[in-house]
């Protein structure tokens, strides 16, 4: 662990970018918006043999190392008795094992071409799938491509990314605006440590068309290291904050976070009874960092399978948009870190593609990983999108918008939350785009259309092809935006699709038309 040379940092408290991301959302400037560093007191604690590791204006807060375990906390709270300051005792400590949010990774290369619709502004290729079950693509069709858009990256080491060519041209374009390891206090988050951020920022930040196209290809990025890939200790959760007050400063609008804690190497551990979205201090952290303007995207975590089984810290926060996983056909992942939060409430928020989900690998090929590490990226990236298509919209709409395009947004369960949202439906909701006359979407149809309807008291559907035969059938728990299937094998061609609720039957024609 090193200490950060805060006085090295490049930035001010706020950048003009920050005020003004504030003044959009109106909100007020605050106290926790100033530093309130101590030099003094700062020199008092060095003169007892305290290693200051950093300072926090939001708790205005210092982060400190101990000299040894039996140090007598007495000299430390004698310091300051006058004063409101929380002071958070952290230690150096060895190799862990693998993070809660560490993905499970294939790194067989996948091939560099994959069918998908050619009518689209971009060739997705591998990322096809994951970007239409979120219908991410209505976002980039309209020009919403994260341009003027800036996003906070925070993870682990960013192994190789200013080396592979489709993230390289980030950094050539100049759309790399910063970066700072808060692990080693130095700018330097490329270091062959691990590779979990450089797999977590291609979701988002990558063109490699035509075999594979991020959510946020157009985005700018900072990118910040708080993990250390060697260790899982409190520090983590210190340099987390800091990174997110550095990301604040620099005026971020989403932040994408792939990052957990409950269970520490030494330090004492968290309870499941802590994630009541107010008890770990990244929680309370990304809390703050939604008073402030920003909309917070952290993965729900992978204990699903665990004895732990619960959300981890900060996705327990209230004001922020945890994120599941799901496979292909929009099933829970066993893995996906389920809810509700200590408090009672739903969690995760949404959920998105999180097993077999196509990124980059350290040698710029596209591979697919499991995790809602991969699954957070994905939405943030279209978060970010959506919002540039509402530049006067305040984080919470924004957030409220997605939860209600979801797909179980009026049963909302601990398993995937409100459900998968969706970007074309979510346009509707903020008034951005014209409602689709047809109920049915899209028209023509890949092999999954959404239904539209009214209300959203349970229906059934019945798919008829030319021939008057029922080719399938099923249920729409959610039919203001729930999806209808396609049987595999059904030939592409004209059908007609019939709903029924309650008394009113609707009935509309759709073609199949698959790649």
């Amino acid at each position: 662990m090193s200490s950060i040379d805060w006085d090295a940092l490049p930035l001010p408290a706020l950048s003009e970018r920050a005020y003004q991301r504030r003044e959009r959302q109106r909100i007020p400037i605050r106290q926790t918006d100033y530093s309130h560093r101590d030099p003094s007191f700062e020199a008092k604690l060095k003169d007892i043999g305290l290693e200051i590791h950093g300072y926090s204006r939001w708790f205005n807060s210092y982060s400190i190392s101990l000299p040894s375990e039996d140090f007598n906390l007495e000299e430390l709270k004698a310091l300051y008795t006058d004063r409101e300051v929380e002071l958070i005792p952290v230690r150096t400590l060895g190799r862990l094992e693998a993070p809660q949010t560490s993905p499970v990774l294939d790194e067989t290369p996948i091939p560099s071409a994959a069918a998908a619709p050619t009518s689209h502004l971009y060739k997705y290729g591998q990322a096809w799938a994951q970007t239409e079950m979120v219908h991410g693509e209505a976002l980039h069709d309209l020009g919403y491509d994260g341009s003027g858009m800036l996003i906070g990256v925070i993870d682990g080491a960013f192994f190789n990314a200013d080396n592979i060519g489709p993230l390289y041209q980030v950094f050539q374009q100049g759309r790399v605006l910063a970066t700072y390891d808060f692990v080693n206090g130095d700018t330097n988050v490329f270091r062959p440590v691990g590779s979990h951020g450089t797999r977590v920022w291609s979701i988002m930040a990558a063109d490699l068309e035509p075999q594979f196209v991020g959510s946020a290809p157009r985005a700018s990025y900072v990118l910040l290291r708080s993990e250390d890939d060697e260790s899982e200790s409190k520090v983590e959760e210190d340099n987390w904050i800091f990174a997110m007050e550095f990301a604040d400063s620099m005026g971020v609008d989403v932040i994408n976070s792939s990052l957990g804690y409950n269970v520490f190497d030494t330090d004492p551990s968290y309870f499941p009874s802590d994630m009541d979205g107010r008890t770990a201090i990244v929680t309370r952290g990304a809390v703050m960092a939604h008073r402030v303007g920003m909309v917070v995207m952290n993965s729900a975590g992978n204990s699903g399978a665990s004895s732990w089984r619960i959300i981890t810290a900060p996705a327990d926060a209230d004001s922020i948009l945890s994120i599941g996983a799901v496979d292909s056909l929009g099933q829970v992942a066993a893995f996906s870190s389920r809810g509700p939060t200590a408090d009672g409430r739903i969690k995760p928020d949404v959920s998105a593609q999180g097993v077999l989900t196509a990124h980059l690998g350290t040698s710029g090929t596209v591979t697919r990983g499991n995790g809602t590490s991969f699954s957070s990226p994905l939405l943030a990236g279209f978060v970010t999108c959506f919002w540039q298509a509402n530049p006067n919209a305040t984080n919470y709409e924004i957030m409220d918008w997605v939860r209600q395009s979801a797909s179980h947004y009026a049963r909302p369960n601990n398993d995937i939350g409100y459900g998968i949202p969706n970007f074309q439906f979510a346009m509707e909701l903020s008034g951005t785009l014209s409602p689709n006359p047809s109920i049915f979407y899209p028209n023509p149809s890949a092999g999954a259309s959404y239904v539209k309807m009214k209300s959203d008291e349970k229906a059934t559907y019945q798919i008829i092809d030319i021939n008057g035969r029922v080719v399938a059938d099923g249920s729409l728990g959610f039919a203001r935006n729930d999806r209808i299937l396609f049987p595999l094998g059904a030939a592409n061609g004209l059908y007609q699709v019939r709903v029924i609720q309650g008394d009113e039957v609707t009935v509309e024609k759709v073609l199949l038309q698959r790649p």
